[in-house]
């Protein structure tokens, strides 16, 4: 379905061709919405190109252009206001009919631009083991905005949560799991024991507790048994406490990946980057070196 800037524009435009003054121009300008009720709906300011393009009264362009528009239901009436603007002023009923066709199509009308192709848009990306705050909201209530708007216009949306699930801060929480949960806490409210536990570790760690993160954090990278089943847990209290935020906002994922989906493709790309001469061995790790200049 057209919408009616492009509806109107057609008419214009037919009309200027019936007046033979199409060719004077490079572009079309398109039929816009007023900026003042008082002047109609709908403005055309074509006049004003073909007039500074011939040298001569944009108003004379206007009444020509006028007088050659066809009689149409959707258009109570037509004026030409200031140096030579075209005004129309819609119809209500037919107003009215449209947007009623308009609530019947599945689309609602919407220009189906998507034409098969696919976006994949990444937002929310909330971190285990916290609560989301207020950065987390707003990529998520922008982002699911994204979603819906590339939905209704015909794409063919993947919307992915990458969570935050990997990294050093399991190991800290590991640690900290194993010297101090409250398991009764963790029962209650799960999310909140684990960030107690983390904020703790975080402003009391000593250079050994840091070093015992790290061994955690490399043995649940490398597969261990039992900090696998405890990382596994604080992922599924937490997913249950994101899962509520969107519920309430009806908000569905087609993937949910965290970081450590990738975490097997690793050894990979280390060896990918080591090959390619890319990647120095730095501490133990493999590591790309930057220029100081860059």
């Amino acid at each position: 379905m057209q919408t009616i800037p492009q509806f109107l524009t057609s008419l214009v435009y037919q009309a200027v061709v019936q007046t033979e003054l199409s060719d004077v121009l490079d572009a079309f300008p398109d039929v816009r919405a007023t900026k003042n009720p008082k002047f109609g709906d709908f403005q055309s300011n074509h006049a004003f190109d073909i007039g500074r393009k011939m040298r001569t009264n944009p108003r004379d362009i206007a009444k020509r252009v006028m007088e050659q528009l066809p009689q149409h239901p959707a258009i109570e009436k037509v004026d030409i206001a200031g140096p030579g603007f075209l005004n129309f002023h819609m119809r209500d009923t037919w107003l009215c009919e449209r947007l009623r066709k308009m609530m019947e199509e599945p689309q609602r009308g919407i220009i189906q631009s998507g034409n098969d192709q696919t976006v994949v848009i990444d937002y929310s990306s909330p971190n285990v083991a916290k609560r989301m705050h207020i950065g987390h909201m707003r990529s998520t209530i922008i982002g699911n905005a994204l979603d819906r708007l590339y939905r209704a216009s015909g794409w063919r949306v993947i919307a992915d949560n990458h969570i935050g699930d990997w990294g050093t801060q399991f190991g800290k929480l590991i640690v900290a799991w194993n010297r101090m949960a409250d398991e009764k806490a963790f029962e209650e409210d799960p999310i909140g024991e684990l960030e107690r536990l983390y904020v703790h570790f975080s402003q009391n760690a000593t250079e050994e507790d840091l070093e015992q993160a790290r061994m955690e954090t490399a043995k649940l990278q490398a597969g261990d048994p039992t900090n696998r089943q405890l990382w596994s847990t604080f992922i599924e209290e937490s997913m249950k406490e994101f899962e509520k935020v969107y519920q309430r906002l009806g908000i569905h994922f087609d993937e949910t990946l965290g970081e450590s989906a990738y975490n097997d493709a690793l050894p990979e790309v280390v060896s990918s980057l080591k090959a390619c001469g890319l990647s120095t061995d730095s501490e133990g790790a493999s590591i790309i070196r930057f220029p100081e200049d860059t």
